[in-house]
């Protein structure tokens, strides 16, 4: 990663889309993005006091730019397909929705796949909303 620039100008890396959960088990389910999520595991134990366990990821090119934009496209859009799941920011509850979609990410789904089932997922006035700010599926 290249420290010092706006995150604008810094080259573009393949990413992760992610679901991570605390190793006590039914517990809320994190959604972020990284280009290393198994590190940003790690360092959430610096401000937690439990571990951290990457439950699903989705490996999204910056150079398929499926939507115009980069991987944390599809975090945003993951996250408002489950706003009514959230709990704070990139914490939701562990729904039949978010397990669907950790089962699907763990299930070897392409990032295209995974766009799709968000905007399947979404309300119609929520996917109005992703399609104006170029979110689309491929």
């Amino acid at each position: 990663m290249t420290y010092g620039l706006p995150r604008w100008d810094r080259p573009r890396e393949d990413g992760y889309v992610y679901c991570a959960r605390p190793e006590l088990g039914d517990r809320p389910v994190k959604i972020g993005w990284s280009t290393n999520p198994w590190s940003a595991a790690r360092e959430a134990r610096r401000w937690t006091w439990f571990e951290i366990e990457i439950v699903a990821t989705v490996k999204v090119s910056n150079r398929s730019r499926l939507w115009g934009t980069e991987w944390c496209a599809l975090e945003r859009t993951l996250h408002d397909a489950l706003e009514s799941d959230r709990l704070v920011r990139e914490w939701f509850e562990p729904s039949p929705k978010v397990l669907e979609l950790i089962d699907l990410a763990h299930g070897g789904a392409s990032a295209a796949d995974v766009f799709r089932w968000a905007m399947e997922n979404m309300t119609p006035e929520q996917r109005s909303f992703s399609e104006r700010f170029g979110r689309r599926a491929a």
